[in-house]
């Protein structure tokens, strides 16, 4: 079973990048948040290990927050632990995920893909990494990848009017061989 760190790193990429000053009930909804995916990594666990139900002892969750730079990991306003990085907190949510990875017996999906809130951790690692990718220099200095060729009789090109016309009736292999049009 995964820590109740990595369940707090992963419920902190959900949240993330929200505002810091969280109201109570924002708070009551990560503690929440922890407890599901605890729950679902123990039962994803227990799938895999049935006969090992009795062997393991469950720390009760506990979510720890965010300090005032929004990444310190605090409890009653004192940190408790070294702060929190996106890529070492998408890295704790693709773990938690790969071990909530089982099937329960009789059920067709893992314990990941039937919890909504798992779905919502991968929508926030999702959204991560496209953050992280993002921020590169590679990716700033891609282009954007809108061809604005416009097609000329006899060049070899369509265009995209030929293209979906030719899709329409059947004839896009015979069009791009170069066939009839």
């Amino acid at each position: 079973m995964v820590s109740n760190e990595t369940i707090n790193r992963a419920v902190w990429l959900w949240e993330y990048p929200d505002n810091v000053q969280r109201p109570p009930e924002a708070w009551e909804a990560c503690q929440q948040m922890g407890e599901r995916l605890q729950l679902a990594n123990v039962r994803a666990v227990l799938a895999r290990y049935p006969h090992h139900a009795d062997d393991w002892a469950v720390t009760r969750f506990d979510y720890c927050g965010r300090g005032p730079e929004g990444r310190e990991p605090q409890r009653g306003g004192k940190p408790i632990g070294e702060p929190y990085t996106l890529l070492a907190a998408i890295k704790a949510a693709q773990c938690l995920r790969y071990q909530c990875g089982e099937t329960e017996p009789g059920e067709s999906a893992t314990v990941w893909e039937n919890c909504t809130f798992c779905r919502q951790v991968d929508e926030a690692i999702t959204t991560a990494l496209w953050h992280v990718a993002s921020q590169q220099p590679e990716y700033v200095a891609a282009p954007w990848g809108f061809d604005s060729t416009r097609s000329t009789e006899g060049d070899g090109l369509l265009s995209a009017r030929e293209l979906v016309d030719a899709w329409a009736v059947g004839k896009l292999a015979t069009v791009w061989e170069g066939g009839e049009q």
